[in-house]
């Protein structure tokens, strides 16, 4: 099936969710629900399924992307198909209307996102993407000299982090880490250099790949660890997103990933591994084995990891309650306040701009659940309620640019292999922005993605003395 005639059925799509949901409208709510989620789910099955047959591939920025947004933002679609009469979604709606009209927004959301993917697809696909390798020892050496850097500025800053968080977390609980004290100005300074440690090991996992260096496996090693010890914390999509950045260099750089044993792999971390790290968090005692394993069964029978995951929809429901009623619509101004977030707020001990008027979780949480605000948590947010926020219902179409920009990102860093650091890094923190919202992910593209990137390049056409790479080599 070629791209012009998926999008053909994207539209198709798009004509069934509308005409179904406007002839089932005034239905009972839960024939609605139903009905909808077997036309969300039966997209995505059918988006999963053409995206690989157009591109060869899942492991992509734009597919992770699809599916962290399907997860969080639709995972109660799922657990509705499975358990029909007895769950209901976004319980904490009580409006039927604002119900009904935010599972028609997200359905909408997911089909002109996809439908931006396959108008860029439409000028060709990942698969025939001629990606031109650079593995000469002065591109290496170059980008060896920024990884040692940047993991110079940063591992300081990575150990002392996590030794504070599993403390806290062991000795408190995982909600204690929302107590922790929130940093600003140039307090802050440690957290923006600590991020740089993955993008460090990325780059410096890269050059050893491509050298033929047995080296490479000690970064990879200590990409999982930092990996496992967020999982000790209780950061499970923290925890996860990294390993996702490390298959697209991978996959790439070594040896093509098994799709097949990669869902299955993936399907055990979710339906098992999740449900074990939040029984274990939430605990007040430390569960016991029996425990965890009967905790493990009735997750697994009610899908509970599904419902938790895709509670980040009742944030659309809250949004489109709220707005304009109690807050007017940001025309797109949120989008550029988030944009500012770029240049630190290291002068000042105040709160950055873009925090004061982009930070969309920290109102809607303040409104909505004031004791889980004073106590430094939040109910999370969407990059679907965002859009609302922005442009109302035409947020739509801003997914159709969302799902066009990041295919063009895929097919721009599979150009070249010096570019899969850049697609890595930004994996690692942009899939948060499923549950999240701009102002969180704009300052990780630009500082550690493209950030390390651009210093790679200028290093590179300055023709650094061969002394320093001499050193760092050594």
């Amino acid at each position: 099936m070629n791209s012009l005639k998926a999008i053909i059925i994207q539209i198709v799509f798009i004509l069934v969710i509308f005409t179904v949901s406007s002839f089932i409208y005034d239905a009972g709510i839960q024939e609605f629900e139903l009905t909808l989620s077997y036309l969300i789910v039966i997209q995505f099955a059918w988006q999963s399924l053409n995206f690989f047959r157009l591109n060869d591939t899942v492991v992509s920025i734009f597919y992770f992307f699809l599916l962290a947004g399907m997860l969080f933002n639709g995972g109660g679609f799922f657990v509705k198909i499975f358990n029909p009469t007895e769950y209901s979604l976004m319980t904490e709606i009580t409006d039927l209307a604002v119900k009904r009209d935010t599972i028609i927004f997200v359905a909408l959301c997911f089909s002109f996102l996809y439908l931006g993917a396959l108008l860029y697809l439409n000028h060709g696909n990942l698969k025939s993407v001629k990606t031109i390798v650079y593995n000469q020892p002065v591109y290496i050496r170059t980008f060896r000299v920024v990884g040692f850097a940047l993991l110079a500025v940063s591992i300081v800053f990575e150990m002392s982090y996590m030794m504070d968080s599993l403390q806290v977390a062991m000795a408190n609980g995982y909600y204690a880490l929302y107590g922790m004290e929130k940093v600003y100005g140039v307090d802050s300074v440690p957290k923006i250099l600590r991020d740089f440690y993955i993008p460090a090991l990325y780059i410096l996992y890269w050059c050893d790949v491509n050298s033929g260096n047995r080296r490479s496996l000690i970064w990879m090693i200590m990409i999982f660890v930092h990996c496992m010890l967020l999982f000790m914390i209780g950061f499970r999509g923290h925890s996860i997103m990294p390993v996702l950045g490390f298959a697209i260099l991978y996959d790439r750089c070594v040896a093509r990933i098994n799709i097949r044993k990669s869902f299955i792999i993936g399907a055990a971390v979710l339906f098992f591994v999740f449900p074990l790290i939040k029984n274990y968090r939430n605990a007040a005692d430390k569960p016991t084995m029996e425990a965890a394993l009967e905790y493990l069964g009735d997750s697994f029978r009610e899908l509970a990891i599904l419902k938790e995951m895709g509670s980040s929809v009742k944030t659309v429901g809250y949004t489109q309650t709220l707005v304009p009623a109690e807050r007017d619509y940001a025309y797109g101004s949120g989008y550029f306040w988030a944009m500012t977030s770029i240049f630190p707020n290291i002068f000042t001990n105040g709160k950055h701009p873009a925090i004061e008027n982009a930070h969309y979780s920290q109102w809607l949480t303040e409104r909505v659940n004031p004791h889980a605000a004073a106590a430094g948590g939040g109910v999370g947010y969407s990059f679907i309620a965002e859009a609302y926020m922005n442009f109302s219902i035409f947020g739509v179409f801003f997914m159709v640019l969302l799902g066009y920009m990041l295919v063009k990102l895929d097919v721009f860093v599979m150009q070249k292999n010096t570019r899969l650091i850049l697609a890595a890094s930004f994996t690692s923190f942009f899939l948060m922005y499923g549950r999240g919202e701009f102002l969180f992910v704009v300052r990780s593209l630009l500082w550690y993605s493209i950030g390390p990137y651009l210093l790679y390049k200028f290093l590179l056409q300055r023709a650094i003395k061969p002394k320093l790479f001499q050193r760092i080599n050594a």
